[in-house]
This record gives structure tokens, sequence and C-alpha cells, in this order.
């Protein structure tokens, strides 16, 4: 468990439970943040979920009493990853399916993504939104439906996502 506040006053909580800790037994390997608190109050809460030795994040609150969240779904993968480098083993056999954005209780979008699986290894293929927001596809090409979105952006995943998700960020 650790503790770290950086020079603006804000404390990062660390690997405060199980949950937000890469382990096996007493051998950690990495601690996760699962709480955020800064100098005007305000706070984000990470819970996590484990499985087959990894740690995957599920869910993010922020906001004054929680109100606004951030949900994660998983799916399987067809090509799962086993690694030892931790000096135990560890096992990534799921990969994120969407993320539910809410407000007061209420959802706000949907982020969908998919996977190409044509290579030995799946690579992020697209991004969906849909929702009370708007629309956008994030994609490598038009897709059949491609009129149904309000806004669309092409290009490979790998560049266009990050921007697009900063520019998310950005608007905050």
């Amino acid at each position: 468990r650790f503790q770290v506040t950086d020079a603006d006053g804000t404390h990062y909580f660390l690997g405060t439970t199980g949950e937000g800790r890469l382990q096996n037994g007493l051998h950690t390997a990495a601690w996760f943040v699962q709480y955020i608190a800064n100098t005007a109050n305000r706070s984000i809460t990470y819970r996590y979920k484990r499985d087959q030795g990894q740690v995957y994040l599920s869910e993010i609150y922020w906001g004054p009493n929680a109100v606004y969240g951030a949900q994660l779904t998983y799916e399987g993968r067809f090509d799962p990853v086993v690694s030892y480098q931790t000096g135990f083993r560890v096992t990534t056999a799921w990969r994120a399916k969407s993320v539910r954005v809410e407000s007061f209780g209420e959802n706000l979008r949907t982020y969908h993504i998919a996977y190409d699986e044509s290579l030995p290894l799946s690579r992020l293929a697209s991004v969906r939104m849909t929702g009370k927001a708007h629309t956008v596809e994030l994609n490598l090409e038009p897709s059949e439906g491609h009129s149904l979105f309000a806004e669309q952006i092409y290009g490979r995943a790998a560049q266009v996502v990050p921007d697009y998700v900063e520019a998310l960020l950005s608007k905050s």
C-alpha cells in the first residue's frame, strides 16, 4: 500500500486493497491507483476485478458523491497471453468490450469496442459510441452503417483512438 502526494497536493492511494494489486501470495508486482483526492476535495475512485492473476479496471467514479461513473465490460480473448514477467503466472484472458459512461445514474453513452482477429494476436479495429450525446464511428474505413453516425473518424486505431480520447478528455 502506497500513498503518493504530488507537488500540487493531490494524493494518490495505490494498492490499498488486494483488488488494487497484481500479486500472488506475498509477492506483489504492481500497485494500481484506487483513489485520488486533490486539495479542492475532488476525488476519483477506481475499482478492479481479477482473473487468472491479471487485474482489470472495472469501474471509475468521480464528482460530488460519485455521481459520474464509467463501467468497463470485458469479453474473452481468442488469443490469451500468458506471462511470467512478474515472477508468477499472469494470464490476460480478457479484453475490453465496452465502456459505459453515466451521470447521476443515467447512461450518457457507451463505447463499443471491436477487434481485428485476422492475425494471431487481436488488434483494436474500431470504437463505436452510442447514447444521448452523439454517435461516433472510429474505424479503419467506413462501416456499412457509417451514415448512422453523427461523426466519423477513419484511420489506424493506434492513431485515431488516442487522438479522439485526448480530445474528449480536454473537453471535460
